[in-house]
């Protein structure tokens, strides 16, 4: 999630027109609760941390229903959605494509961990009554986290290249 983070940075202040250990987290527990936070980046953490917790819901769909992991046409979708979103945001197109290939990289290795310890368990920890619907009902809140986090790199952008925050910013990042 560093890497995520930090290409942030290179997400361009405005066009000219005008994790590890979150990682660790999003395997371990995937229903990480949104905190109250107090910053435009914290913020950005937590949507960012929002998304990659639903990726077990995701694994346990495709799982269930043996689909593979990859969907290259779903990420075209996603990626297209975040740019055109991003020049609504006043953002470079390019960058936020790059934030989000980072992100389906991230989340396809938590889907791939999570379809590793079914099949390593027999499937024992998949319920298929338990598990979402991802066209109904896991989607939809991708999307939404989709485009809350272009809304929001925006906003944290600032924090991110304030250098006086470096540091900060470093911390809450690497932890």
């Amino acid at each position: 999630l560093t890497l995520l983070i930090f290409s942030c940075l290179t997400v361009g202040s405005v066009n000219a027109s005008n994790s590890s250990s979150t990682l660790t987290n999003a395997h371990t527990n995937p229903q990480t609760k949104s905190q109250t936070n107090n910053t435009e980046l914290d913020q950005l953490l937590d949507l960012v941390n929002q998304r990659l917790s639903l990726m077990k819901d995701v694994a346990a769909y495709k799982f269930a229903n043996n689909i593979a992991i990859e969907n290259k046409q779903r990420e075209s979708v996603v990626l297209r959605s975040a740019m055109s979103k991003s020049q609504q945001n006043q953002l470079q197109p390019q960058s936020v494509e790059s934030f989000f290939r980072l992100q389906i990289q991230i989340a396809k290795e938590i889907q791939h961990h999570w379809i590793e310890h079914w099949k390593k368990e027999q499937g024992v920890g998949v319920s298929e009554k338990a598990i979402p619907n991802l066209s109904t009902e896991i989607r939809p809140k991708l999307i939404k986290l989709g485009q809350q986090i272009v809304d929001q790199l925006s906003l944290a952008l600032p924090e991110l290249h304030d250098n006086t925050l470096h540091t900060e910013n470093q911390t809450k990042i690497e932890t």
